[in-house]
């Protein structure tokens, strides 16, 4: 006999629809369930030293391919446009007392840009899922080709950004530099007033970037006649970036966002929401209670 469906089925159905919703409205609040929206996010790939066989696969893939991480076979998104040009490398030369930059014969800078279901949050922007940053090393592949690159480009598209709003943990005010040295002009250029640094390991907030300061960077050297000499690096920077931070201060050290301890000379690697590389603490400029902007 086919059985009825009474009262009895109605309110236990009606029971579980309103466990689930409570349930969902819970995860929610906890931060289990995402509301975070996707839009069209960019970055662009750098690979240095191609040859032509490589550019010629990227041609026949054509824009509008499927770009994947070469790694793990992860979809990155559609190839949305690409360029090239000669190849060229900077070396220290010891006669002329400086560096030299020149073209390397039959080989290639290329540059592809990916496009992909992109989410921005307050201290990342993720690509298909995968979180990407200006210096991050990328190994990529489409049809016909692969390679190892650095990011050099991230981009919302023109969405508004996702602030950070949050300020640390800290009973006190800590003004300090860090120093970044080496870096390439991509990864400079996008270290930028207002955003905030963050240990990569911890997630710590390390500040707010408040100052940039970029200068050409020079390595010491000798030159033909045995001199020493301070050389500039072409295309290489140092940049000083100082910051506010919230921080605990013991009878010992410093702790900034109560997790990572403040040591001068010490290094660590960090990100913004669009930068990652490596730093050391440069100097220590004033610890105060708080009250002024953080």
């Amino acid at each position: 006999m086919k059985k009825r469906f009474n009262i009895v089925d109605a309110a236990l159905i009606l029971l579980l629809v309103a466990a689930v919703a409570v349930c969902f409205m819970f995860l929610r609040s906890r931060g289990t369930i995402s509301e975070e929206k996707t839009a069209p996010m960019s970055f662009i790939v750098e690979l240095k030293d191609v040859r032509q066989g490589t550019i010629d696969a990227v041609e026949a893939a054509g824009i509008g391919s499927n770009v994947y991480r070469s790694t793990d076979g992860t979809y990155f998104g559609k190839l949305t446009g690409f360029g090239y040009e000669p190849y060229t490398k900077t070396e220290y030369n010891e006669s002329l007392g400086r560096y030299v930059t020149f073209e390397i014969a039959d080989s290639y800078t290329l540059e592809l840009e990916i496009t992909g279901d992109g989410v921005e949050t307050a201290t990342d922007i993720s690509v298909s899922g995968i979180p990407v940053k200006v210096g991050q090393e990328t190994f990529v592949k489409g049809k016909g080709y692969a390679g190892k690159g650095y990011v050099i480009v991230v981009s919302n598209n023109g969405a508004a950004p996702v602030a950070d709003e949050s300020v640390g943990i800290g009973d006190k005010e800590l003004i300090y530099s860090v120093r970044f040295e080496d870096v390439r002009d991509y990864t400079s250029n996008f270290l930028r007033v207002g955003d905030r640094l963050y240990d990569k390991a911890t997630n710590a907030n390390l500040g707010k970037i408040i100052d940039v300061d970029i200068q050409p960077f020079y390595v010491g050297q000798m030159d033909a006649e045995g001199n020493s000499v301070h050389a500039q690096k072409e295309g290489r920077n140092c940049a000083v970036v100082t910051l506010r931070a919230r921080c605990t201060e013991t009878e010992d050290s410093y702790y900034i966002d109560g997790k990572n301890e403040l040591k001068v000379g010490a290094e660590l690697l960090i990100k913004t929401k669009y930068v990652e590389c490596e730093f050391f603490y440069h100097e220590l400029l004033e610890v105060r209670a708080l009250g002024g902007e953080e």
